[in-house]
């Protein structure tokens, strides 16, 4: 039984963590500022559940990550999912060393080295996507290049048609809203067109398969036996989300983030291959696609001085992190060339490090460089349109506006 609050009485502000028109306008970062100050191991109320703890600073979001003697990353990384290990639960999910496995399966496409040979391909559809608007002079940046980018890449790394993975990026961008943004019913369907796609190639890698990890996932064993369907689609949309959606957050968010901070994107535009890598580490604390995780704690125990109880939800909030004053001088403020920058958007250190975590530079590198050589001029056409969603975070609408040029391919 989860335990109760206790202890700690403060006056917080109305702003609900849970609700999504919490995130209309993007991280409530004011909100997050309080919390940190006043309340860092803040109890947040749950309609129909018995609540979570909200842990707000940088050194207990890593404690809470890295500690897996102490908490649990099963049986969700979602507050709203309830209950115990079931069939279809993804890596993300998993405890070592069951998650060690099956994160070995999947692990080849994402390493340093292949993301590397594979950024000539990354910088070529970057390439391809701004030459199908640069005629233009104006696009809707999320949909027409960062979306297109997060789903070109996932249909090359899955080697699935780009049409089927640019529906699965819709359908993700449903399913992952949060916070009442769709129906029960509209996400169920999203859900399952995922699914029924999903075991449509399960199918038929298992039949012919090949050497990419869709097929290492559908034919290897682990720990001596093959992943069940019901897994295996589990880890199937893990891929798609995360090598889809959390992507172009970042890259509409990174460039967001250049037209807000004129100065910033004069120093990137001047080198840009010099000051890239920082740049996108930037970005990556900045923009924040994940809002929270899930855990749960597995012992009692104490975070931030605040006793926790075995059982009790735990949910690290990466946006707050990365904005934590203890940590980041002048953490307010957006800085292309900050060094060093220990951001905790890939869920910071541990065995749970994010998988996808190179290859969304690479792609974010490849997209903003493109663009700031091609459309020098590029500006922000209409207000930013955010998400509401209290799990994922970044533009849903980014309409920009530039100087028409010539197609290069």
């Amino acid at each position: 039984m989860p335990g109760t609050p206790g202890g700690r009485v403060t006056t917080t502000p109305t702003t609900d963590l849970l609700a999504a028109e919490t995130y209309a306008n993007g991280h409530p970062h004011e909100l997050y500022a309080w919390l940190r100050r006043n309340d860092p191991v803040h109890w947040q109320p749950e309609p129909e559940r018995p609540g979570y703890w909200a842990v707000m600073r940088h050194a207990d979001i890593r404690l809470v990550n890295t500690r897996t003697d102490l908490f649990s990353h099963a049986p969700s990384s979602q507050l709203e999912d309830d209950g115990e290990y079931t069939p279809g639960s993804p890596m993300v999910n998993l405890d070592p060393p069951a998650h060690t496995s099956v994160r070995k399966t999947s692990v080849a496409e994402f390493l340093p080295g292949a993301v590397r040979q594979r950024m000539g391909r990354l910088n070529g559809i970057a390439a391809e996507l701004v030459d199908e608007v640069i005629e233009q002079g104006t696009c809707e940046f999320v949909v027409d290049i960062a979306g297109r980018m997060a789903s070109y890449v996932t249909a090359e790394l899955l080697e699935i048609p780009r049409p089927d993975a640019v529906d699965l990026y819709h359908q993700v961008e449903i399913a992952l809203a949060g916070g009442g943004v769709f129906t029960v019913e509209e996400i169920t369907e999203a859900i399952g067109r995922m699914g029924a796609y999903g075991f449509q190639v399960l199918t038929e890698r298992r039949a012919r398969p090949g050497t990419d990890v869709l097929s290492r996932l559908a034919t290897d064993k682990i720990d001596g036996a093959l992943m069940s369907d019901e897994d295996w689609l589990a880890n199937f949309m893990l891929l798609v989300v995360g090598a889809g959606d959390t992507t172009r957050h970042l890259i509409s968010g990174g460039l967001l983030a250049l037209f807000e901070n004129p100065d910033q994107r004069r120093i990137l535009a001047a080198d840009i291959d010099g000051v890239m890598p920082l740049a996108v580490e930037e970005m990556l604390r900045w923009v924040t696609p994940v809002v929270y995780n899930r855990r749960m704690a597995k012992l009692d125990c104490e975070v931030g001085g605040v006793a926790i109880a075995a059982g009790d939800k735990v949910a690290v909030y990466y946006g707050s992190g990365n904005r934590d004053e203890d940590v980041f001088p002048d953490a307010g403020r957006f800085v292309v060339t900050r060094a060093p920058n220990p951001h905790v958007t890939f869920s910071g250190v541990g065995a749970h490090f994010c998988l996808g975590a190179h290859l969304a530079r690479g792609q974010a590198s490849a997209v903003i460089s493109e663009v700031l050589r091609r459309m020098p001029d590029i500006a922000q056409a209409e207000p930013v349109e955010y998400d509401p969603s209290n799990f994922v975070s970044g533009p849903k609408r980014l309409a920009v506006e530039f100087s028409p040029g010539p197609r290069i391919g």
